[in-house]
C-alpha cells in the first residue's frame, strides 16, 4: 500500500483528472447509469465480477491498465485512477502456436464425462439484427479474421486420447456462412435452419461456428443467425465474438485493414494453469476447505424429509415484477424457501460463474474466449435459518468463502488424485440443486452495426446433457419481469413441493426487495 501511494502523489493532478473522468464514465457505461461520481463505490453501484471483468477490458480499449484485484481494492474512479497505468501495446506478448496436447478446460471435461456427443450437442447460438443491408463476402470474411483472432475458436478434442485432451486446428475452415434470400416468416422454418446449422457443428474435426446471413434490402434490414459450438465458448465469450465481428465487418466494408483489440491470455496459457493448480502450495487451503465442506454434507441425511408421489415433470414459471435482486437476495431466498419445506438441513448448490478471476495475478482472462465458466458448490447449513434475514447473512458468508476457493474447486475436482480428489469431487456429486443465473449479460457491443435479437445467448442443448435431481434457472432482466424455471426428477420431487419453494421464494425476494434490505 506504501509503494502505491508513493506512486500516486508523483502523478500529476492533470493526469489523475483526465483519468478519473475516462474511469467514472467506463464506470456509468459497464452499469448502465447515465453517470457515476469519482468517489462513488462501483460495487455499490451494483457492479459485480463479471461487470468487473467487462470493465478491465472496457479500460483496456482506452488506454489504460487494471487488474480484478485493483477494482476490487480501488473501487472509486478516483482510487483506481492513481494506481492505473497506461497500456504499452508493443509490450503484448504472442502466444505461438502450441505444440503437442492442451489439456482440457473443466466445464469441457464435465461435458464429456457421458462420452463424446454427436456433433452439433450443445450449441450457442444468436440471432443479430443490422440496420441495414448485410454484405455477404464482407461478413464471411469478418467471420474469418475472428476465428483467427481467437485461439479458442480454433480448438478440437482428440476424441483418441485418454484423458481427453484438445488441440488448435489453424486449418482454414470456411466459407463460414450460407446466403438465404429472405427471412422467415415462420418462427418453425427459423428454427429449421438453425438446427441445419447445429448438426454442421463439430468440435472433433470442426467447424465449431456456422452462420445463415439474410442479406435484407432496401425495405429489409439484414440478420445474421450465427452458432457456436459450447466446446469453444460460453455466455462471455460470445459477447466478445460478437462485439468483434461488427468491429470486423465494418472495417472490411469501409475497405479497412481488419484491426481487432488485443487479445487476453490465450486458453492454452489458462488450461495449463487450471491442470497445475493442485500442486501449487496455495491449494493446500482450498483443499482443506473443501474437505470441510465434504464432512458437512455427510452430516446431512440424503434423502427429502417429505413423503412425495411420482407426478408428471413440470415447469414452474412465477414472474417477479418491479424488483431487482441481487445474486445473494435470490441465494438467500432459495436456502429460506428450503428450510421452510423442511427438505434438508444441509442444502448443496451448484452456482454457475464466469470463472474469469482465476489466476487474475498471473493471467488476463478479460477478452479470453473459451469455455472458462465454471460451477462452484456453495453448502449451506440451514438449521440456524428463522428468518429471511438470517438466510440472507448465512449466505453472504458463504458466498464470500465459496467464491475465495471456489473459481478453482473443479480444477482440483478434475486433477486432484487419490482420497481426498475422490472426497473433494463427491461435493459436487451431492448438489441437488443448480443454480444457472443467466440475467442479462453486460453489453459488449455498445454502438454497433448489429444488435443481438435475443438478449441472452440461446443454449441449445440436446439429450446428453444431464439433468440433477433439481435444477433451477433464473433468467430475465434487472430493470424488467425475471422468471424462475424449475427443472427436477419427478421420483424425487413432486410438483405440488417445486410450486410451494417457487412460491416461498418468490415472496421472500419481494420481502427483501420492498424493504429494502
Amino acid at each position: 500500500m506504501q509503494e502505491l501511494e508513493v506512486r500516486e502523489e508523483s502523478l500529476p493532478e492533470s493526469t489523475i483528472s483526465t483519468r478519473e473522468h475516462l474511469i467514472a464514465r467506463a464506470f456509468a457505461v459497464e452499469l448502465g447509469l447515465p453517470c457515476v461520481d469519482p468517489d462513488e463505490c462501483f460495487f455499490e453501484n451494483g457492479g459485480t465480477s463479471l461487470n468487473a471483468v467487462l470493465l478491465v477490458a472496457n479500460l483496456q480499449r482506452q488506454g489504460l491498465r487494471v487488474s480484478l484485484d485493483q477494482i476490487a481494492r480501488f473501487p472509486t474512479a478516483r482510487r483506481l485512477a492513481r494506481v492505473a497505468v497506461e497500456r504499452d501495446d508493443a509490450a503484448t506478448i504472442i502466444h505461438p502456436a502450441p505444440e503437442g496436447r492442451i489439456p482440457l478446460l473443466p466445464m469441457q471435461q464435465e461435458w464429456l464425462a457421458n462420452g463424446i456427443p454427436r456433433p452439433g450437442s450443445n450449441v450457442v447460438g444468436f440471432l443479430l439484427n443490422a440496420s441495414e443491408p448485410l454484405d455477404f463476402a464482407a461478413m464471411d470474411a469478418a467471420v474469418r479474421a475472428v476465428v483467427d483472432h481467437h485461439d479458442g475458436l480454433q480448438l478440437r478434442l482428440n476424441q483418441h486420447d485418454w484423458p481427453r485432451t484438445q488441440r488448435l486446428d489453424r486449418t482454414p475452415a470456411g466459407p463460414f456462412l450460407r446466403m438465404l434470400a429472405r427471412f422467415p416468416d415462420d418462427e418453425l422454418e427459423l428454427q429449421r435452419i438453425a438446427d441445419e446449422l447445429r448438426s454442421d457443428l463439430d468440435p472433433i474435426d470442426g467447424p465449431v461456428v456456422r452462420g445463415a446471413l439474410f442479406p435484407g434490402s432496401d425495405d429489409e434490414v439484414g440478420r445474421l443467425l450465427i452458432v457456436v459450438h459450447h466446446f469453444c465458448v460460453d455466455a462471455v465469450s460470445m459477447q466478445i465474438v460478437l462485439a468483434d465481428l461488427d468491429t470486423a465487418y465494418m472495417q472490411i466494408r469501409n475497405d479497412n485493414q481488419v484491426v481487432l483489440q488485443r487479445r487476453s491470455s490465450s486458453i492454452l496459457e489458462l488450461a495449463q494453469a487450471a491442470s497445475m493448480f493442485h500442486l501449487r502450495p496455495s491449494a493446500a487451503e482450498s483443499v482443506t476447505y473443501w474437505l470441510e465442506q465434504a464432512e458437512l454434507l455427510r452430516s446431512e441425511d440424503t434423502e427429502p424429509r417429505l413423503t412425495l408421489t411420482r407426478r408428471r415433470t413440470g415447469q414452474i414459471i412465477k414472474e417477479i415484477c418491479g424488483v431487482r435482486p441481487s445474486v445473494r437476495v435470490l441465494f438467500g431466498a432459495l436456502a429460506y424457501a428450503v428450510r421452510r419445506s423442511e427438505m434438508r438441513d444441509v442444502l448443496a448448490v451448484r452456482m454457475t460463474h464466469h470463472g474469469r478471476g482465476r489466476f487474475s495475478a498471473q493471467l488476463d482472462l478479460a477478452r479470453t474466449v473459451g469455455w472458462l465458466a465454471t460451477q462452484i458448490p456453495v453448502v449451506l447449513d440451514l438449521r440456524a435459518i428463522q428468518s429471511v434475514g438470517g438466510a440472507m447473512a448465512l449466505v453472504d458468508q458463504a458466498l464470500a468463502r465459496a467464491l475465495r476457493f471456489g473459481e478453482n474447486y473443479q480444477s482440483l475436482a478434475q486433477w486432484l488424485a487419490g482420497p481426498a480428489g475422490a472426497i473433494i469431487r463427491s461435493v459436487r456429486e451431492q448438489s441437488d440443486v443448480t443454480f444457472n443465473y443467466y440475467l442479462r449479460q453486460p453489453n459488449l457491443m455498445r454502438d454497433a452495426q448489429l444488435a443481438p435479437a435475443n438478449q441472452q445467448p440461446h443454449f441449445m442443448p440436446t439429450d446428453t446433457t444431464r439433468v440433477p435431481a433439481m435444477a433451477l434457472y433464473i433468467s430475465g432482466d434487472f430493470t424488467g419481469p425475471m422468471s424462475l424455471r424449475w427443472q427436477f426428477d419427478p421420483a424425487i420431487y413432486d410438483t405440488d413441493l417445486i410450486d410451494r419453494l417457487a412460491e416461498t421464494q418468490v415472496a421472500a425476494i419481494k420481502e427483501v426487495c420492498d424493504g429494502d434490505k
